[in-house]
């Protein structure tokens, strides 16, 4: 993840942080090969743009972070198409090609700390997925009918304000 974030002063001892970060992930799924178990590795690249609350416990050295984050992405990439027709563990004719059809716009909710000096400051947040970003796949006519997927992520970063 890298991008621009900014944070400014909105009232008392609390600041406003809002961004946009540019996103890259990747996803392992399991699957099967001839009967081995492999890992199908697909990467989903997308923007993320954030307006998170903070509460400065200590004014510009600590404070605690939290709220709304929306992705918005491409579909999940399959990283070498020769795994395309590995069928996924668990299910008897789902490809691996077949799921890469995902939702596009997700909104997660963010929490975490932030501590260091004005200009320069580390940063641990938490983020929780709270729409379905397979939900899409229900539609699709696949083996399966209740695809669920809630991404979590924890982001360890560093910010530097000029």
């Amino acid at each position: 993840m890298g991008g621009f974030t900014t944070r400014g002063s909105f009232r008392g001892a609390f600041d406003l942080v809002y961004g946009l970060n540019f996103v890259s992930a990747a996803v392992g799924v399991l699957a099967q090969n001839g009967g081995q178990d492999v890992f199908v590795d697909y990467t989903v690249q997308g923007a993320q743009i954030m307006l998170l609350g903070s509460l400065n416990i200590v004014k510009h050295h600590l404070s605690l972070e939290f709220g709304p984050a929306l992705n918005i992405s491409g579909k999940l990439k399959l990283n070498s198409e020769s795994q395309e027709a590995y069928l996924l563990d668990g299910y008897n004719e789902l490809q691996a090609g077949d799921i890469n059809d995902i939702n596009t716009i997700n909104f997660h909710v963010a929490g975490g700390v932030t501590a260091g000096i004005e200009s320069f400051r580390v940063y641990g947040h938490y983020q929780y997925g709270v729409t379905n970003m397979l939900g899409s796949l229900n539609d699709d006519g696949l083996e399966v009918d209740n695809f669920d997927g809630h991404m979590s992520t924890l982001t360890v970063g560093a910010v530097f304000y000029f």
